[in-house]
Parts: structure tokens; sequence; C-alpha cells
């Protein structure tokens, strides 16, 4: 090697993507509820011990009681478990069809959300 060796380390990066952060929020005109982070998949009894659960606290504080709940098609949100919670919390849930996210507001909220987090720069962490 000789006397002029150089060490070379290198930090591996990602450019496009990466790290995931699944997160639950609720929006409305009049402001914005709680925000949870999501570890794992979540399933109808983690959707209403986690996240439901505040919910009503949240629409009470922005709206009022008398408010009308949007959610998407996923399992954990259709399920007969969640269903029968909304129905015994007395809070009424708009159908909605699966799969349609241009439809709903807080997609545009999340597409904003990440065009932000995006632009941020990226730390990188040294491997051991």
């Amino acid at each position: 090697m000789g006397g002029n060796s150089i060490k070379t380390v290198w930090y591996p990066t990602v450019k496009f993507g990466g790290g995931k952060i699944q997160v639950w929020g609720c929006m409305c005109r009049d402001g914005v509820g709680s925000l949870h982070v999501v570890e794992g998949r979540l399933n109808a009894r983690a959707y209403i011990d986690l996240i439901l659960q505040t919910l009503k606290e949240d629409g009470e504080k922005i709206i009022g009681e008398d408010f009308i709940f949007q959610q998407d098609g996923a399992e954990c949100h259709t399920a007969k478990y969640s269903m029968d919670w909304f129905a015994a919390s007395h809070i009424s849930v708009l159908p909605w069809p699966s799969q349609n996210p241009d439809l709903n507001p807080i997609e545009h909220l999340w597409e904003i959300i990440k065009k932000k987090m995006d632009s941020r720069p990226t730390l990188i962490k040294k491997g051991t």
C-alpha cells in the first residue's frame, strides 16, 4: 500500500424515497385534529384503540357534538368491529367509495406535507 494510503469510508444515502412512516390524522374546514404515528399494521381493534378514541374528542372540540366522519375504504375502517364502534359512539359515517383518493380532501393535505418533507435535507447516519 505504501505511505500514501487513503482510507475511504462510504455512507449510503437514499435519494428517492427510503424510510417510511405511517400517520393518521383528521381535518375539517374549522381545524385539524390529533396526528397519530402508526407502527405496524393497523387492524380494526388498533384503529379504535389508538385512533378513534381521540377522534370523538377532536370532532367535538373542533366541530361540536353533531359531526359526520369521512374515511376511506381501508379494511380496518370498514370492518364490522369499527362500524359497530361508530354506531355505539353515535358518530355518523359518510358512505365513501373505496380507492378514490382524488375526492378525499385529506389526500391533498398529505401531498402538501409529503412535498415539504421531501424538500428537507436528508440526514445521514454513520454505519457501525
